[in-house]
């Protein structure tokens, strides 16, 4: 038996022992009431606000009939094929004309002949491709592309004959049907459903794009006019699909929508767009990172709605377990709503000048050691602001070039030099090029990485 000495001390720990998990308990409760209170907070700020709260909030229009990406093929075949490989080319070229289809011989055997004089000079075939499969970067500039990237674009082209059926039938179809995915969302298991359309729906988009660039290079007008309406028109039967991943397909469809006709009025300078004011004026690209924001953050809410997945937790029996399970909840829910308060308000500041403020807004996430709810859901906020702020300095040098062509070159650059880049917050930069004309870019996304990322225009010469 314990001597009193030792009952005593005993009694002293076991004292100890109930006023340290007094004092953990009462802490824990604390902490969790402050949790609660910052939920609650963020929860009313958000009916406040009347943005979308849950899933089942999102206003997303219904299809009127079938999309019209349904169906569309997503593979490469240009690089399904192997003709990027010299030898595999080579090989491609002792087949039958009915085996090339859809590739044209004589395109393939330009391009054999082109490996041939680029290995003769001493180059890599590998330098011939790096970096340069979009036929013309944002910008358009004026001189000729490359040999070699026309020339694959034209293989690509010819490729692409089903793909661009289907996307020219873009207005003919129904708009993305949100509702419908969004039900679908939420009676299945997944978390971060990406749709398929997504990836159809930007590789037509390509294809347009590349038809109204060559289009344009060919000097046929018609062919690129036709290109670009249905191009902007593909656009906007996505536009209001929800959520941050269908926002960006939106804004990456109109930044190449826009780009190329940058390219057809560089190529085709006495051709008429003034058509396209219209889609260019209508663009608010910074509402829309705002309003897909909010309606990502209440896609994300309905996965804390759900709780934990009940076949991840029914072996967990402990009462202290479920106890540690909910706790890690209510701390996820609340880095959750408070991280996303951070960046949507980031998100509206004038002028895109929000960028790093929305960067910290979610840089405490990697710190976070009990949210990982948080951290899988929570979008990359970065890609979306660039997505939008390329959105409207694509739109805003296509309104310089147009205006150019409509009240003269001096008109236009005093204009665009008055436009704040929203990647710089300063004006717009200009230089005079030796033709007479004038060169306006932004600084894009990555200027301080010297990435060479500028987006830029040209304005026709006096």
């Amino acid at each position: 038996m314990p001597s009193p000495a030792q009952r005593s001390t005993l009694k002293r720990i076991a004292l100890l022992a109930a006023l340290l998990s007094t004092l953990a308990a009462v802490s824990l409760g604390v902490l969790v009431l402050r949790w609660k209170r910052d939920i609650a907070r963020e929860l009313d700020a958000i009916v406040a606000s009347g943005a979308p709260l849950t899933a089942a909030d999102i206003e997303a229009p219904a299809a009127t009939a079938s999309p019209w990406w349904e169906g569309v093929e997503r593979d490469d075949p240009v690089w399904d094929l192997g003709i990027m490989d010299p030898v595999a080319l080579a090989a491609l070229l002792e087949r039958p004309d009915d085996e090339l289809a859809p590739f044209p011989r004589d395109l393939l055997e330009d391009l054999d002949a082109l490996y041939g004089r680029t290995t003769e000079a001493g180059r890599s075939v590998d330098d011939l491709w790096l970096g340069d499969r979009p036929l013309i970067a944002l910008g358009s500039p004026p001189a000729p592309p490359p040999a070699g990237r026309l020339l694959i674009a034209r293989i690509e082209h010819a490729a692409a004959g089903k793909l661009l059926e289907r996307a020219r039938n873009a207005c003919a179809g129904g708009q993305f049907d949100g509702r419908a995915w969004i039900d679908d969302w939420l009676a299945g298991d997944d978390l971060i459903a990406v749709p398929d359309s997504v990836v159809a729906v930007i590789e037509a988009q390509r294809a347009l794009g590349r038809s109204a660039k060559l289009a344009a290079i060919d000097g046929d007008a018609d062919g690129a006019l036709a290109a670009l309406r249905q191009g902007f028109c593909a656009a906007r039967a996505y536009e209001r699909a929800p959520g941050l991943l269908h926002g960006l397909t939106w804004m990456l469809q109109v930044t190449m929508a826009t780009d190329a006709l940058l390219t057809v009025a560089s190529e085709l300078p006495g051709v008429d767009l003034a058509e396209f004011e219209g889609d260019l004026a209508g663009l608010d690209a910074q509402a829309a990172l705002h309003r897909v924001m909010q309606e990502e953050r209440a896609l994300g809410m309905g996965a804390f709605e759900r709780g934990l997945h009940p076949s991840g937790v029914d072996w967990w029996t402990s009462p202290l377990t479920s106890l540690g399970l909910w706790l890690f909840e209510s701390n996820d829910q609340r880095v959750f709503l408070t991280t996303f308060a951070g960046a949507l308000a980031a998100s509206i500041e004038p002028g895109f000048s929000g960028r790093a403020a929305m960067g910290e807004a979610t840089l405490a996430l990697h710190d976070e050691a009990f949210a990982l709810r948080s951290q899988l859901l929570f979008p990359a906020v970065h890609s979306a602001f660039d997505s939008a702020a390329a959105v409207h300095a694509t739109a805003t040098l296509a309104a310089a070039v147009l205006m150019g062509r409509r009240e003269g070159t001096d008109a236009a650059r005093s204009w665009i030099e008055s436009q704040l880049d929203p990647f710089s917050g300063a004006p717009y930069r200009t230089e005079t090029l030796a033709s007479g004309g004038v060169r306006a870019w932004s600084i894009g996304p990555d200027a301080d990485l010297g990435a060479g990322d500028e987006i830029a225009a040209h304005l026709p010469g006096r």
